[in-house]
């Protein structure tokens, strides 16, 4: 199991983010813009060779990302619908993706199986994601995505 961090407030950012193990040691670097169409985040490897990318495929409220691994298209994620919480699809590779906007939290599964656990946390008088991952493989493209259900809740905020 994976343990990543990264401060809450940068994660859908139009920043460069370092993305922390357990050690507080840089492993990833996040880059991007969003907002519209054709706007994409990447995850880097500290070598500078892209690991994962979403990119925004179409605007407005049901805005739906293409996932990318280092060589090609993984999956499109959109919204299904919001209950008491809210529910994604990755067509494709068929992961389910259900969130807790108000509470930030969020679960990625895959046959009834859990590839992704994040939650809020205070940690040195600040607030972090903590992801933890399985497959330490698929942590970049799963980190991606965490980017869109963070763009997703801020932009749920100011509708």
């Amino acid at each position: 199991m994976a343990t990543y961090y990264i401060e809450e407030h940068l994660l859908s950012a139009k920043v460069r983010v370092f993305i922390k193990n357990e050690s507080d040691e840089p492993v990833f670097l996040l880059l991007g813009n969003w907002g519209v169409k054709g706007d994409s985040v990447s995850i880097y490897d500290l070598d500078g060779q892209r690991l994962a990318k979403a990119t925004q495929k179409s605007d407005g409220f049901r805005a739906k990302f293409d996932l990318y691994d280092s060589t090609s298209q993984i999956g499109t994620m959109k919204q299904l619908f919001a209950l008491k919480r809210d529910y994604y699809v990755i067509k494709k590779v068929n992961w389910l993706v259900i969130g807790h906007i108000p509470k930030k939290r969020y679960q990625i599964i895959s046959f009834k199986k859990r590839i992704l656990e994040a939650g809020v946390i205070s940690k040195e008088g600040k607030r972090f994601f903590k992801i933890m991952i399985p497959n330490k493989e698929q942590a970049p493209v799963l980190i991606c995505a965490m980017a869109v259900l963070d763009y997703w809740a801020r932009n749920a905020k100011k509708l």
